[in-house]
């Protein structure tokens, strides 16, 4: 039985509202607002969910791609510069691919909160492990090619983060 969006809704609205925080909470972009991001990205997954096509890759991937998306055109229309390993760049979007009603839900959202809150403190590389690896649900070789790591280190790296984070985050 096909599931509803709904149901995937229920499934990832904490690890979405997870993402975006942490995205909005990256020092070096200023007046990304989490919340915009969290709207804009169900708000434009419900518009196309009859475009969804289930043989083609997951609903997760489906909608972090859509994600991806909503966050590169909020950052262009920011223009924001950022240091990034001790260079400035223009384009926020570059330095991500290498690194209302729903919205304030999502943010009650206790365990969203609680991840925010943890992954904060988490150092760069691990954070974005967090996001591409456990928000996201890449491969590791996906998340390898990422932070150019083997596809063995990086999954290595997220057990490590993992047996760090276990026991922290409420499931």
């Amino acid at each position: 039985m096909a599931r509803t969006f709904n149901d995937h809704y229920l499934e990832l609205c904490d690890d979405v509202a997870a993402w975006a925080r942490i995205h909005a909470r990256n020092p070096a972009v200023r007046g990304l607002d989490g919340d915009d991001l969290i709207q804009e990205t169900w708000g434009r997954a419900f518009a196309s969910f009859d475009r969804f096509k289930p043989d083609r890759g997951s609903f997760r991937a489906w909608l972090f791609g859509i994600g991806y998306n909503v966050l590169r055109q909020q950052l262009r229309h920011l223009g924001n510069k950022v240091h990034v390993a001790g260079r400035e760049r223009a384009d926020l979007a570059e330095m991500l691919d290498d690194g209302t009603s729903v919205a304030t839900r999502l943010w009650r959202s206790e365990r969203a909160r609680k991840l925010v809150a943890i992954v904060e403190k988490l150092p760069e590389q691990d954070r974005l492990l967090v996001l591409y690896r456990g928000l996201e649900g890449l491969s590791h070789a996906e998340v390898g090619a990422r932070l150019d790591l083997k596809s063995e280190a990086a999954e290595m790296r997220w057990r490590r983060v993992r047996s760090k984070l276990a026991g922290l985050v409420p499931e």
